[in-house]
């Protein structure tokens, strides 16, 4: 009866232990991935974060403006210049609680989607697109179009990383 209860004590943790394990991403989780990956820090970045109360703000700027919110409650950009030489292995990144709905080579990048429900709704979204010197991390957390996957996969073959970052900052527009 004893052993029982123990049983029930240790798979309790477990899950416990286990609960919202999805990988944390954010630019600094992509600056260690480049690291642990290349050995090397990655060169020069370009880095935008909103979220939070600075989201907040700008949802209720944009509410008045618009009369409509925008739908959005994180958005992240960076984009770093690998090492020389240097090559991150989207394949070999550790990353758990995410569904990858993207796998692919678009010309000279390769191209990771990964992404998170919440019900019948795409909440949250992380893109990686590695092009010959640089690597592309973005991610959009909120009420997400289901077409934005294949929209960026789209993006990435017409107008490269250049592109990807101009469909991420275009996202915080309204206009």
């Amino acid at each position: 009866m004893r052993l029982h209860g123990l049983g029930r004590a240790v798979l309790v943790a477990a899950m416990v232990g286990t609960a919202g394990c999805a990988t944390q991403f954010s630019p600094q989780w992509g600056r260690r991935e480049i690291q642990r990956q290349t050995g090397a820090a990655p060169g020069d970045s370009f880095e935008f974060k909103l979220e939070g109360a600075t989201m907040a703000l700008a949802q209720a700027v944009v509410s008045r403006a618009a009369g409509e919110s925008i739908g959005l409650s994180r958005i992240h950009l960076a984009i770093y210049d690998l090492p020389a030489g240097g090559h991150v292995d989207l394949d070999r990144m550790r990353i758990k609680g995410w569904d990858k709905v993207v796998r692919a080579r678009e010309g000279g990048f390769g191209l990771l989607v990964l992404v998170r429900t919440k019900g019948s709704t795409l909440a949250d979204l992380v893109v990686f697109a590695q092009g010959e010197n640089q690597l592309l991390y973005g991610r959009q957390k909120g009420r997400l179009d289901s077409s934005l996957p294949s929209a960026i996969q789209r993006t990435l073959r017409t107008a490269g990383l250049q592109g990807l970052k101009e469909q991420f900052l275009s996202s915080t527009r309204t206009d």
